[in-house]
């Protein structure tokens, strides 16, 4: 494999959605990023959260592979003690960047040969599709 992930040909608009935050998505990783999740250990969410204390550090550290603070089905944690103690006790710091306002990203996910809709959030699914038209 590639030593970088490859992030399928995008132009400006949907570059713009995920450098929002409104927009993520998964895609295959490769060997040279090193993840300790036996559960997602091949893939990898491509996503610039919108929040500015993030965006600075992210500026200073070049990317990250973080665990995102939602269990899926359980809602989106809006506070630093919202974050379920399973997440907590499985990560070696938390970056309390306040209080999280807004919607939960889209996530378009590229695990197989056709791209997916897997979740619904701050982009309708005819926006998404409008976009990614091989959805």
């Amino acid at each position: 494999m590639d030593s970088e992930v490859t992030i399928p040909t995008l132009d400006q608009e949907t570059k713009n959605y995920i450098e929002t935050g409104q927009l993520t998505l998964v895609l295959p990783r490769d060997e040279s990023m090193r993840i300790n999740s036996i559960k997602y250990k091949e893939l990898v969410a491509v996503n610039v959260p919108a929040n500015p204390s993030i965006k600075k550090l992210l500026e200073s550290s070049g990317p990250c592979a973080v665990a995102a603070a939602a269990i899926p089905g359980q809602g989106l944690p809006v506070d630093v003690k919202d974050i379920s103690l399973k997440i907590k006790d499985g990560v070696e710091y938390i970056l309390d960047a306040g209080l999280v306002s807004g919607t939960v990203s889209s996530i378009v996910n590229y695990e197989k040969r056709k791209p997916i809709v897997s979740r619904i959030g701050a982009l309708s699914e005819e926006m998404i599709k409008k976009l990614i038209p091989e959805i």
